[in-house]
């Protein structure tokens, strides 16, 4: 009988702690933007002559992140607060891509490898930078992203 009321005990207990697990401890996903994407955004730049994500990232967030080859992204993240428990990049070892990071309040909530050769962003930024949703409009002048300053 003291057998089955301690295993009794345990069952619930490590029932509770993956219960909490799970409620408060999960990552809100993170969403990889793909091809269409990236299309959607040199398209703009083609036949626009600028990008407004606004218009191209319908989904929710408050800011954009333009993170530039060789970056650390655990760095961006921790000086910037935000959360994101894997980041599944190559930024850091590759010249070829400019990490693009959404977040919404402090998770990121979707990111895209941006081909320098579709539009280099890297060139509008030293490091990383952090556009909030307002702002985040660029113009492609003599190959090279500027914001759009209002």
């Amino acid at each position: 009988m003291k057998i089955k009321w301690k295993l009794t005990i345990i069952s619930v207990l490590l029932l509770i702690i993956l219960v909490y697990i799970f409620l408060f401890q999960t990552e809100p996903a993170v969403t990889r933007l793909g091809q269409s994407f990236i299309d959607e955004v040199y398209k703009s730049f083609i036949e626009k002559g600028f990008v407004d994500f606004n218009e191209i990232a319908d989904f929710e967030w408050e800011r954009l992140l333009i993170v530039g080859p060789y970056s650390i992204v655990n760095r961006v993240l921790r000086e910037e607060g935000l959360n994101w428990q894997r980041p599944v990049t190559h930024i850091e070892s590759s010249d070829a891509i400019t990490l693009l990071m959404f977040a919404n309040k402090n998770n990121v909530v979707a990111f895209v490898h941006y081909p320098r050769g579709k539009g280099d962003f890297s060139q509008a930024v030293q490091g990383w930078a952090v556009f909030n949703r307002g702002e985040a409009k660029f113009t492609f002048e003599n190959g090279l992203e500027r914001r759009i300053n209002e």
